[in-house]
């Protein structure tokens, strides 16, 4: 079984409650999951958010959306998505966060190709800077995603769920997916907003009711629209990684 998981919360500090801003007529959460389903290599997808009343919401659009979803702890994002999965025992988790809804299911489908044809030399399998930021995913075993858990001390690693793995490879076999060209400069996350901006005027160009584009047609109207992808350039790719570990500190051990 390939379990797809998205994280999602209302709690951002930099763009509150952004998964519920509006793209299209439709809160971003929605298109990031109509995204994911359009992948066809996934069994089945989870909605993973907390048990903080605020994101109840969140609970209510994935049940709207034909989603199951299952709220944890708010701030251990690893626990949260080890007891996501735990249930079902999926042989590869699929891992994307909530606030990429220019997400390519088609990426997601080749970067599980590549997981599956690498098995069992690897453990984890991940998007390269290469992609735009905004296109990452990851898959891993479920017995990885179990040893993070169990292993994981730094709050850094319990926050973004996979930051255990990819930073020991003397334990874990990583593979990256690289893009066929370097795009790592373009940004098709939100997490400011500036990139609001960008992606509505993507979606305000490209995007069909019931219909979903993909990474080539995106890049190529950015290329087109240069003032547009200007916009949100000057951020810094993985902003919330590193103030998380500027402030890390230690969990209990598991």
């Amino acid at each position: 079984m390939i379990l797809g998981i998205v994280q999602a919360r209302m709690g951002s500090t930099r763009l509150p409650g952004k998964v519920l801003l509006e793209i299209a007529g439709r809160p971003l959460l929605w298109h990031v999951l109509h995204r994911l389903k359009a992948a066809t290599l996934l069994d089945r997808i989870l909605l993973a958010t907390s048990n903080h009343p605020a994101d109840a919401s969140l609970l209510a659009l994935a049940r709207e959306s034909g989603i199951d979803a299952v709220a944890g702890d708010p701030e251990d994002v690893l626990d949260r998505f080890y007891r996501a999965a735990l249930p079902h025992r999926p042989d590869v988790v699929v891992r994307v966060t909530g606030d990429c809804p220019l997400l390519d299911p088609v990426v997601i489908d080749q970067l599980v190709q590549v997981f599956l044809g690498q098995r069992p030399t690897v453990d984890y399998a991940v998007t390269a800077p290469s992609y735009p930021d905004g296109m990452d995913c990851e898959a891993f075993t479920f017995e990885t995603l179990a040893r993070a858990w169990r292993e994981a001390r730094l709050q850094s690693e319990r926050e973004h769920v996979t930051p255990y793995i990819w930073k020991n490879p003397s334990l874990f076999h990583i593979h990256r997916m690289e893009y066929g060209r370097d795009c790592s400069s373009v940004r098709l996350t939100v997490d400011e907003p500036e990139d609001l901006t960008v992606v509505r005027a993507v979606y305000g160009s490209l995007y069909r009711e019931g219909e979903v584009f993909h990474l080539e047609e995106i890049l190529d109207w950015l290329n087109r629209n240069e003032t547009v992808q200007a916009l949100n350039r000057s951020i810094t790719r993985n902003e919330g990684y590193q103030k998380s570990l500027a402030n890390d500190r230690v969990f209990p051990a598991r």
